[in-house]
């Protein structure tokens, strides 16, 4: 992916457009990025900077139904996109409407390569490695989220329903991981092994004194895991 000034110019061999807009935010609180927001657009226009400016909101890019690319905001800034997960993620929209213009797979394959050159943007420039894997519910961690995970609580306050469909998320990060170097996916793994390493030792700490408990790690979604204590009866 070839970026200048926080512009892509190119990724995966297609050419980005850059539509700037003015509404958008300052630079990343965290100093970087941490994750992505999916979206789409509830809508079959393709261009969609115009709408985005007259309505107070941005997103980083729009991707089309036929894998162009338009960039609205600098990757160094903070596109208005998902309330108060602004700071924490690149918010990239998806030209649909499911039932009228659905997602097709030419424009999640360009999704997934821009996706790709993002994590890769980010590792090189901030030394964040942002792990593959979706992350359920609204929790705002470092990872992949449908704008449809926050639940109005602190983000999505309108609770917008876009989301990946047509592919899982198990397919879509399998093909975002055809654009970043090998060993970047091992770090990811690392990552996420680190993590689960916490939730245990979390739940071994809540455990009260002198009674004796098991864990057991359940299987919650593409890259993801969820640990959980056995009743008694059940040890």
């Amino acid at each position: 992916m070839k970026v200048r000034r926080g512009w892509v110019l190119e990724v995966a061999g297609r050419q980005v457009t850059r539509v700037p807009v003015r509404t958008h935010g300052g630079r990343w609180p965290r100093g970087h990025p941490i994750g992505v927001v999916f979206h789409y657009t509830a809508g079959c226009s393709g261009s969609i900077g115009p709408v985005l400016e007259a309505r107070g909101v941005s997103a980083h890019f729009c991707v089309g139904r036929e894998g162009a690319i338009e960039q609205y905001v600098p990757l160094t800034r903070v596109a208005w996109h998902a309330d108060r997960a602004n700071g924490l993620y690149l918010g990239i929209e998806h030209t649909a409407l499911p039932g009228s213009c659905d997602l097709t797979d030419r424009q999640l394959e360009a999704s997934a390569a821009l996706v790709g050159g993002l994590v890769s943007y980010v590792e090189r420039r901030w030394g964040f490695s942002v792990p593959l894997r979706k992350v359920p519910g609204p929790d705002l961690v470092a990872g992949f989220h449908d704008h449809a995970d926050g639940d109005g609580s602190t983000w999505n306050l309108a609770r917008h329903t876009d989301r990946l469909y047509g592919w899982t998320w198990a397919r879509y990060l399998r093909e975002v991981s055809r654009h970043v170097p090998r060993e970047y996916a091992w770090r990811g793994r690392r990552y996420a092994l680190r993590r689960l390493i916490s939730r245990l030792r979390e739940a071994l700490r809540r455990a009260p004194v002198g009674e004796l408990h098991q864990v057991r790690v359940v299987r919650a979604g593409a890259g993801e895991v969820r640990v959980e204590r056995v009743r008694e009866e059940e040890g």
